[in-house]
């Protein structure tokens, strides 16, 4: 027998409820060695993620990609970044970089946060 399991949404909406949305996306966040989860929709992920890194001062220092831990970097929109869209990023604008993989020079990263 398949066991189907769904989360809803712990956005709070006032007076005691939460949003009834299903939520596809659990945003963790570790201290002391306890981790604290929220599951958010669609409508509310980005939400939760903007008001966490307002009231902390936070910023990404990795993300996940394909399975892989990856630096992470934010554009001047906000949006979190890695070095490889950078790297595309400065090819197509006909910089000169390094090996296909790897490091790429802070400049070129900091040219495409600022254009991004």
């Amino acid at each position: 027998m398949a066991v189907t399991m769904t989360r809803t949404c712990d956005f709070p909406m006032g007076r005691g409820s939460v949003c009834p949305n299903d939520a596809p996306h659990r945003i963790e966040l570790t201290a002391d060695d306890i981790v604290y989860s929220v599951d958010v929709c669609d409508e509310h992920k980005q939400e939760v993620i903007d008001s966490v890194r307002e009231a902390f001062n936070f910023r990404p220092t990795a993300s996940w990609v394909n399975g892989m831990r990856r630096n992470a970097h934010i554009a001047a929109s906000g949006k979190v970044f890695t070095t490889a869209e950078a790297r595309a990023w400065a090819i197509e604008q006909g910089l000169t970089v390094g090996r296909a993989q790897g490091r790429l020079a802070k400049s070129h990263i900091d040219l495409y946060a600022a254009s991004h």
